[in-house]
């Protein structure tokens, strides 16, 4: 996985962490990444992160519900995006499974059903 920490990009390896999901977690396995200029900005630090809105470091995804804890209202095997404009509690998207954590209502806006990949 791509982590950004403090201004730098470093591949990292970590197991899958099981111990976390929850009744408000939703896991995305990745297949598509997109590459956004904000990247860049939050990269060599030159983007005011706002508070409510936190970094956006790998937001650009496409990919399928591989976990969707009972109370997301999502169902496993469902294709979705993410809306970059809602920030629940999330991982970044430069890995193979992004996992967000959050009520049913956040979660909803945040993570966009697609008809197919």
């Amino acid at each position: 996985m791509v982590e950004l920490s403090n201004g730098t990009v470093k591949c990292i390896t970590k197991n899958f962490p099981r111990q976390i999901l929850s009744d408000d977690t939703l896991v995305i396995r990745l297949d598509y990444m997109g590459v956004c200029r904000i990247f860049i900005k939050e990269i060599i630090g030159s983007r005011d992160i706002l508070i409510d809105r936190g970094s956006l470091f790998g937001h650009e995804f496409v990919g399928i519900m591989f976990f969707a804890g009972i109370s997301t209202g999502y169902q496993e095997g469902e294709p979705v995006t993410f809306n970059p404009n809602i920030t629940p509690n999330r991982t970044a998207g430069f890995v193979e499974y992004v996992f967000v954590h959050g009520l049913e209502d956040v979660l909803e806006q945040a993570i966009i059903r697609v008809t197919e990949i």
